[in-house]
């Protein structure tokens, strides 16, 4: 800990947020998550959960910087929508993905344009079990450092952060 705050070496380290019986067992839930930096690889998780067979829940960037999410058992139709939005680099950013019945859709305020901007993936998002595996939050490295990539050590800091669920019912 440093001033409250966990510390990371990049080696592999993470936080586990919520153990299994905690996870969401609704398939209508918000994940929501501030972040500070820019990915350090391509298809980089912010939050990640994985359970039995093809269930998971990942929120992060795709390669082209743009939030991006999977859901359906790892179909296609999330992890590559197109009409999500761009992540801008070294800026505060309040991210969130909520997965509904029809749509999922993607929130994102971020410092540069002191803008909420909002995407909606219109597509049927099938029902998930609740997942054996725990949630993660994987660090982003925060302003003040230079990105570098996983393999090289360096140090983390966590950046405020919070998951959220509900039944939405």
């Amino acid at each position: 800990m440093v001033n409250g705050g966990a510390r990371f070496d990049g080696k592999g380290n993470y936080i586990k947020v919520a153990q299994k019986d905690l996870a969401p067992k609704t398939l209508e839930f918000t994940v929501v998550t501030w972040i500070n930096g820019h990915k350090a690889q391509n298809w980089a998780a912010v939050v990640s959960a994985r359970g039995m067979a093809k269930q998971a829940y990942w929120m992060g960037y795709r390669p082209d910087d743009i939030l991006a999410y999977v859901w359906n058992n790892n179909s296609k139709g999330t992890w590559d929508w197109q009409g999500s939005i761009k992540i801008p680099e070294d800026t505060w950013d309040l991210i969130a993905v909520a997965i509904e019945k029809t749509k999922a859709t993607a929130y994102a305020h971020t410092e540069s344009t002191k803008k909420l901007a909002i995407a909606e993936n219109k597509i049927d998002h099938i029902d998930k079990f609740m997942f054996v595996a725990s949630f993660y939050l994987l660090v982003f490295r925060i302003r003040s450092m230079k990105v570098s990539y996983l393999t090289k050590p360096h140090s983390w800091s966590i950046i405020i952060s919070h998951l959220y669920w509900s039944n939405h019912s």
